[in-house]
């Protein structure tokens, strides 16, 4: 799959700086790789701060509401 970049804020962003890569072991067989997690540290400001603008949105909606 291609890295797209990270969801934040209602879209793809790509980070400017280096992508890190974690792989995934199999927990049953730790010499089994079953997927790889493109990550990178820069996004989590951004991450943080689209979180804490959308919070009084979400928080005003209901169980239900939310679960859709």
């Amino acid at each position: 799959m291609k890295y797209r970049g990270d969801w934040i804020g209602g879209r793809f962003r790509v980070p400017q700086g280096a992508v890190k890569v974690h792989i995934s072991l199999d927990p049953g067989d730790l010499s089994s790789a079953v997927g790889e997690v493109l990550f990178s540290t820069e996004s989590v400001p951004l991450a943080v701060a689209a979180a804490k603008k959308a919070y009084p949105a979400w928080a005003a909606k209901t169980l239900k509401q939310r679960s859709l």
